[in-house]
């Protein structure tokens, strides 16, 4: 993860954009998972975890996942499709969404994730492991989308991890 942090206020629905490095220009994918979410949004505000169905995500299911905040700065995966599973090599539910993140940026994850669910706030960034032994390079876009539960508090997130393998 890059370590520049952009802020810019959506002033029309008060959700706070989060920019790692730059502000990325999202692939069609992307925009199709976002529209999905601002979709179920409505007029403004956080939508419901019950109004959000990854089976509808089409061709970004298999990259989707749900993530509960369990304290500030820390959420798990709850939901995961096939692809974080591909890249973990085991089952993703219950681990915490750091384990996507190298060590050494897991700290710019938890301030992010501290926004995400306190502001509420969108988070889009650039990830990038470098290449290894029996590793390639690897290179992904992560988008983290707020959610309501069904007690009304923001303590669940949407979000997306596409990988680009080279």
């Amino acid at each position: 993860m890059c370590d520049k942090l952009t802020r810019r206020q959506d002033p029309g629905h008060q959700i706070l954009q989060l920019f790692r490095d730059r502000q990325p220009k999202l692939s069609a994918e992307f925009e199709a998972f976002a529209a999905y979410w601002n979709a179920k949004r409505g007029a403004g505000g956080v939508p419901l975890l019950s109004d959000i169905d990854i089976g509808h995500l089409e061709s970004l299911r298999n990259n989707a996942f749900i993530g509960e905040r369990i304290a500030p700065g820390i959420a798990r995966i709850r939901i995961a499709g096939e692809q974080l599973d591909a890249l973990l090599g085991s089952d993703p539910r219950g681990l915490p969404l750091t384990a996507l993140i190298a060590r050494p940026s897991r700290y710019d994850l938890a301030d992010s994730l501290v926004e995400v669910f306190d502001r509420p706030a969108i988070l889009q960034a650039g990830l990038v492991s470098h290449a290894a032994e029996n590793r390639p390079l690897l290179s992904a876009e992560l988008v983290l989308l707020p959610l309501l539960s069904d007690l009304g508090d923001i303590s669940r997130v949407l979000g997306c991890v596409i990988f680009q393998g080279s």
